[in-house]
Parts: C-alpha cells; structure tokens; sequence
C-alpha cells in the first residue's frame, strides 16, 4: 500500500490523510479512495504485510485517524537507505530509477504511457485529477515493485537482517515517540 498525501509536508503537520492508494500485485489494480476508515480493518490485520514508503509518518497519520496500524514492516526508503546511505534523498523516483531502471518524468512526458498505464492498472480518478491520479497509481506499483527488487538486494548484502530486526521494528518506535512525544527534564 501507499499512502499519497497531496501536500506531504501539510498533512504531517494538519497530520490528517488526504487519500490512499493501494495497489493489489494479483489483480495488478491500484485503488484510490479518500475514505480512510475503509482500509481500518486492512491496516489493523497483523496478518497483512503492508509495504510502503515513510511509513514511520503512515503510522503517525494512520494513527490520528484512529487506526492502530500493525505490520508496517517494509519501508522502500529504508531498505534504499541500507542499501546505499551516501546520498540523502531516497524518493520513490530516485529508488525507480536507481533499482528497476524505471525514470517516472520519462514515462509521463510519454503522450501514450498514461493511457496504457491506466488501462493496465484500472486506476480510479474523480474528474480533473488523471494526471495526479496516474502517478499516484504509479507510485504503488512502483513500490511493489521495488518491494521485490530491494528485497533481493538486500538478501545479496547480508543486510536482510539488519533491515529485519533493527530498521523496521523501530518504525513503530519512532512514530510511537513523534506521536505521544517524550518528556525532558529541563533542569537535567
């Protein structure tokens, strides 16, 4: 799944979502919805490996929303970050390009790419929003996709569990801390 806010930085700060995308690899479908509380049952299943991106502030904008989410235990970002920690930005589209070979500013400046790509993925637009729409469905599958590329490239530099058991379960911890906050004593 990712979660796409239109504005990042504002929805961290309102710390309200705007929308999900999700995108299902066996129906090879994304789905876009501004109803949060339909995915509540979905995030809240420890059953469910949820795959994403910045997924210490999915937590965090999940859980203002009232949805305790449980399996957050792929985060491409991180996984890019293990893999190659000299540089200090990892967006979807560095990691697209970096891992699947993939430039999203090509292929949307392609006349023909939105069409076939949203034929392809059923992607779901109100009216206006298609360009936007089409790049957030982009998006989703991008990270299924660099799901599995990063995976096995973390599986070829014994960093599987580094990733596994340091990275990931701290996730929840952070978000956990960002979002109850920590007390400080200020004389100490």
């Amino acid at each position: 799944y990712y979660l796409e806010c239109i504005n990042q930085d504002k929805c961290i700060v309102d710390r309200n979502i705007k929308e999900i995308n999700i995108y299902l690899p066996n129906d090879k479908k994304s789905y876009y919805t501004k109803n949060i509380e339909a995915f509540k049952t979905i995030f809240e299943d420890e059953n469910i490996l949820k795959i994403g991106y910045k997924q210490k502030e999915d937590w965090i904008l999940l859980k203002n929303s009232g949805i305790n989410a449980k399996n957050l235990m792929f985060d491409i970002e991180i996984a890019g970050y293990i893999l190659n920690s000299n540089i200090s930005k990892y967006t979807i589209e560095y990691l697209a390009e970096t891992y699947l070979g993939f430039n999203l500013q090509d292929y949307l400046a392609n006349s023909d790419a939105p069409k076939t790509r949203e034929v392809q993925m059923s992607l779901f637009a109100p009216q206006g929003e298609e360009t936007k729409s089409i790049k957030s469905g982009l998006y989703v599958y991008l990270i299924c996709e660099l799901y599995n590329g990063l995976l096995k490239k973390l599986e070829e530099s014994d960093a599987l569990e580094l990733f596994n058991n340091i990275e990931m379960p701290l996730v929840e911890v952070l978000a956990s801390m960002q979002y109850e906050g920590i007390y400080i004593d200020k004389q100490e």
